[in-house]
């Protein structure tokens, strides 16, 4: 029983469909992403999200305009999240967006996520949040 209880403290798993801003994952390292782990941002971390955005549409774009169109809506919430434009910024944008299947069902919402690369072109992990980080000075 000790043991069960232990493991649910410990598992920081959340549905990828309920992240908010403010949110920081771990890499979920899959295509399709359903559950992600969340963890304090002060701990190293992959991805913070920084909010949502709907697309439009009444057919699915495809899997790589997909998540360009999500991108191009993401660029304003990022302006607002972080304090200072995208393209000043260390940051980059990607987004948890619908699958064609879950567009056919009425799917419209994206997750806007950011992170940064390393010198070797990986996701590298970073620790604290980037909201205000513009308007820091950072």
């Amino acid at each position: 029983m000790v043991v069960l209880l232990l493991a649910g403290l410990l598992d920081q798993s959340t549905a990828a469909a309920s992240l908010r801003a403010g949110d920081c994952i771990l890499d979920p390292a899959a295509d399709q992403v359903v559950d992600v782990d969340r963890v304090d941002c002060a701990t190293p971390h992959e991805f913070e999200v920084i909010g949502t955005v709907t697309l439009t549409g009444s057919a699915y774009p495809g899997d790589s305009l997909i998540v360009a169109d999500a991108r191009t809506a993401c660029e304003p919430v990022f302006t607002g999240y972080v304090g200072e434009p995208y393209e000043d910024s260390p940051w980059f944008i990607t987004a948890f967006t619908p699958t064609a299947e879950t567009w056919a069902d009425g799917e419209r919402t994206a997750t806007c996520l950011i992170f940064q690369f390393d010198e070797d072109l990986q996701v590298r992990r970073v620790t604290g949040s980037a909201a205000g980080a513009g308007r820091r000075g950072a």
